[in-house]
């Protein structure tokens, strides 16, 4: 072998099957992944306003034209420009019951989030903003004192009447 007459063969190194299927099976979860949080954090067309209302119905509605309006909000730190819809002039619409006080806000992923009809209607700076446009455009609330409340792809707004919580005792 050294004086060249007779030659020898590397042999290849083959990488396990195994290897590529793994790596195959995460490219499959990880494009799983990524179509599903593109559905996910897509919101639906509408919203649906209802609960303690006497006129439920979905915004955006064909027959309730409502103007934007423009606020300038600190969101924790930050001061941005924000153009939406004022929610108070949303839930009005749908003609809340008088005994009415509190406004659950839910997303599409299932978070939720109280608001008192007293905050509600005291802080004109709660708006609905619009993110996209079409069939990718999705809602978010912002302006309530609370960071909490502003709630990321909003579904439904529902109207509540609290009812106190009575104990019995045994």
């Amino acid at each position: 072998a050294k004086a060249g007459v007779v030659k020898t063969i590397e042999q290849p190194i083959h990488k396990p099957k195994v290897i590529r299927w793994i790596l195959a099976g995460f490219l499959l979860i990880a494009i799983l992944f990524a179509i599903f949080l593109r559905i996910s954090l897509q919101g639906p067309q509408t919203i649906q306003i209802s609960g303690a209302v006497e006129n439920p119905y979905g915004f955006p509605d064909n027959d309730f034209r409502l103007e934007t309006v423009s606020r300038k909000m600190d969101y924790r730190g930050v001061l941005m420009d924000y153009q939406g819809y004022p929610l108070i002039n949303i839930i009005q619409y749908a003609e809340p019951d008088t005994d009415a006080d509190t406004l659950s806000i839910e997303a599409t992923d299932g978070y939720a989030f109280l608001i008192s009809f007293e905050e509600f209607q005291s802080n004109p700076n709660i708006l609905l903003v619009q993110q996209g446009q079409g069939k990718n455009a999705s809602f978010d609330v912002v302006g309530p004192e609370s960071s909490k409340a502003w709630v990321r792809n909003v579904s439904q707004f529902s109207v509540i009447k609290s009812e106190g919580l009575s104990i019995i005792s045994p």
